[in-house]
């Protein structure tokens, strides 16, 4: 699973549009979850009505989106997630523990404070 805030233009998303497109079909079977209904990179997905996957985060602290992504892990046998940006950092790490997901990858961008919040949070989990 690719779990990421949203699909809207921008660096991150266009990653995790290109990563998805490009992953090996015949070694993963490749998820993409936006935590946001607005995905205009979507079409760019190959298989996007197989692939793609909208859970929304419905307001900043939708903490119930948590049991969703987990609900949705246990369901599509997820083996391991990577999450970019920090929201859905917080939410991989948090619904991979719940979801039965061992790997968690996460890719920090914006890193532009001092001591990356999602790095401490991160230790902790």
């Amino acid at each position: 699973m690719l779990l990421i805030s949203s699909l809207e233009h921008g660096g991150a998303e266009r990653q995790v549009v290109e990563l998805a497109n490009h992953l090996d079909p015949t070694r993963f079977e490749v998820t993409v979850c936006s935590l946001s209904p607005h995905v205009p990179l979507a079409g760019d997905l190959l298989d996007r009505d197989r692939r793609l996957l909208v859970i929304e985060k419905r307001n900043r602290y939708d903490f119930g989106v948590i049991r969703r992504v987990a609900r949705e892990m246990r369901r599509r046998e997820i083996h391991l997630v990577h999450a970019f940006l920090f929201d859905a950092e917080m939410v991989a790490r948090l619904a991979a523990r719940a979801g039965g997901v061992r790997a968690v990858v996460a890719s920090e961008r914006n890193t532009d404070y001092s001591v990356p919040l999602s790095h401490w949070i991160g230790k902790r989990l």
